[in-house]
């Protein structure tokens, strides 16, 4: 089975280069939530054996770094500036989608990483109970 997490982190760094490219004519603050956004995905790519094991978990991952963050940053940047920047409700959008978007990477990451809080959980009742 091919390393989809390499294909994904590539679209993923595409995708934030061109928001920063475009920095100048994007709504205050998108470019710190696309930034924040694809450091969670950076984070739950760089295990490609564990999003393996999970494939709902992958296809949330694929969907955010394939459908949803690019068609919400697409949309923006496929307006001429001129049009995007005298229309308020065009940049309301962005940043309502991109705080959707964020919501959606800590949900996935909340999944992705539970058996750790988990394990976590356990060794501190653990550690409580062996002091009783």
């Amino acid at each position: 089975m091919p390393d989809i997490s390499a294909s994904l982190r590539s679209s993923l760094e595409t995708l934030v280069s061109r928001v920063s490219s475009q920095a100048p004519r994007m709504p205050a603050s998108t470019v710190d939530t696309v930034e924040r956004i694809a450091s969670i995905l950076r984070d739950l790519l760089a295990d490609p054996a564990r999003l393996a094991a999970d494939p709902d978990l992958q296809h949330s991952l694929v969907r955010l770094v394939r459908t949803d963050l690019p068609l919400s940053l697409e949309t923006y940047l496929n307006l001429p500036w001129w049009f995007a920047s005298r229309r308020a409700g065009a940049g309301e959008e962005l940043v309502a989608q991109l705080g959707l978007l964020e919501a959606e990477a800590h949900r996935v990451a909340e999944r992705f990483y539970a058996s750790d809080v988990d394990r976590q959980a356990d060794h501190t009742r653990y550690l409580r109970d062996r002091d009783a």
